[in-house]
């Protein structure tokens, strides 16, 4: 905050009323900056209040950088004005001009193809919001970039909502999709790429599909295992990662559940493996016991605890990819999970 008085009615020696004025501001507004009070070239009153990181419990002071808030708007106009006198933009182009997802009303669950050259997504165009249809969508890499996105040909695509997508490394897309009976209604599907259209989906045996939610699929790149979470029975909480081994002729092993190391009693989900299978990373709603003993919080309280992890509103996790190997083989040993 920063004000320049050139009334002569305002003193050097009012420092002492503008600092009980600040210091009623702090206390009941809750302000956290600098304020300076300047009289011609002369600094009437200058002082921190508050912290200019919470988490880290950093206090103000007179030197503090902080952001300029609305008056990069003036800066982002100039640069604007800029690339329209270089050509690089125009006061009659839309956004969807230089963006091509703009025309999607609902973007999610985007993922690389193995090899890196395509990006798998979930779109919703549709534009009455009472009736959604997200389909399955992809962009391909280029010499000047990504290409504009193009819904996945052949019979994947229909009334229902397909989402959450995985890619094999032959391009068989294994996805959520619409199964009649179980929980919610969704259940788990792979459709095959031949001759450049896929085919019609299949969804996966029931030992794969349970009559509880299973979703949130990942398939390994040649196929070999299937991770998703499930609420079926035998989980440890509101949803957990359970891993099925592809055996011969098609047939899918019962899914193991990763453990304790892995689920607890919060909900975890969206598992996926990198590229070399060194990481297991995944999402869960986990809240810091910290938190959840508190019956009360003052709003300093919330926002520090609700700017950690562990605050309930899904952090990402990794372990050792090498538990993988360990199930197959029918080992267990406990990796340590990293936030």
């Amino acid at each position: 905050m920063v004000l320049h008085a050139q009334s002569q009615q305002i003193l050097v020696n009012n420092g002492t009323m503008i600092n009980e004025l600040m210091e009623d501001y702090y206390q009941f507004r809750g302000f956290n900056g600098v304020t300076l009070v300047a009289q011609g070239d002369s600094i009437v009153y200058q002082k921190a209040f508050g912290y200019a990181n919470f988490e880290w419990e950093i206090e103000n002071t007179i030197d503090t950088k902080l952001r300029i808030a609305s008056i990069t708007k003036s800066f982002t106009a100039i640069l604007e004005m800029q690339e329209i006198e270089e050509a690089n933009l125009s006061l009659d182009s839309k956004v969807s001009d230089y963006f091509h997802s703009t025309f999607f009303k609902e973007t999610s669950a985007a993922c690389f193809s193995p090899y890196g050259h395509k990006i798998f997504f979930c779109g919703d165009t549709a534009k009455n919001l009472s009736y959604r249809n997200a389909d399955i969508w992809f962009i391909t890499k280029t010499q000047d970039g990504w290409s504009a996105p193009k819904t996945v040909s052949g019979k994947i695509n229909n009334s229902n909502r397909e989402s959450q997508v995985s890619i094999a490394e032959d391009e068989s897309l294994y996805f959520l999709s619409y199964l009649y009976s179980v929980r919610n209604n969704y259940g788990i599907y792979r459709s095959r790429l031949a001759n450049g259209e896929y085919q019609e989906p299949e969804a996966l045996p029931e030992i794969n599909n349970s009559n509880e939610l299973d979703w949130t699929p990942f398939i390994a790149p040649d196929e070999s295992y299937l991770l998703f979470s499930s609420y079926r029975e035998g989980g440890y909480g509101r949803g957990d990662i359970w891993i099925s081994f592809r055996e011969n002729e098609d047939n899918w092993s019962t899914p193991i559940n990763l453990g304790t190391t892995r689920n607890e009693e919060y909900n975890e989900r969206l598992p996926y493996v990198s590229p070399v299978g060194k990481y297991l990373f995944f999402l869960s709603d986990k809240v810091n016991p910290e938190l959840l003993s508190k019956k009360e919080l003052s709003y300093k309280e919330a926002e520090k605890y609700y700017s950690l992890p562990e605050n309930g509103q899904c952090d990402i996790y990794w372990v050792d990819g090498k538990i993988i190997e360990e199930l197959k083989l029918g080992n267990f040993e406990k990796y340590s999970i990293v936030e």
